[in-house]
């Protein structure tokens, strides 16, 4: 903490998305994963979290760093935010996220 009573945090990228419209628009996973790549360097560490939302489907990603210049990228099934039980998992998914980076 500096002087100013503002806060910073250990680690700045904890979670990334890329949000798109529709499947039209410029490349997300492409975007998405640089994103990642750029946030593991920076926080100096072997893992991110994200997800990729196009339009209503959600899908999380995981970027891990298995050795140098060796990822691995993993993606999870799509969840469809119009409906029922695919919002159900994404708050759920969510709520992981929460749960682990929010509750210092």
């Amino acid at each position: 903490m500096n002087g100013l009573g503002v806060r910073e945090p250990q680690k700045p990228y904890f979670f990334i998305q890329e949000f798109k419209e529709t499947k039209h628009s410029v490349d997300a996973n492409d975007q998405l994963f640089a994103e990642m790549l750029a946030a593991i360097e920076l926080n100096k560490t072997n893992l991110i979290r994200g997800a990729l939302i196009v339009g209503a489907i959600w899908r999380f990603v995981i970027l891990e760093k298995i050795a140098e210049n060796s990822f691995l990228y993993y993606v999870s099934d799509a969840f469809d935010s119009l409906n029922f039980n695919g919002l159900k998992q994404i708050y759920v998914c969510l709520q992981a996220v929460k749960l682990v980076y929010c509750n210092d």
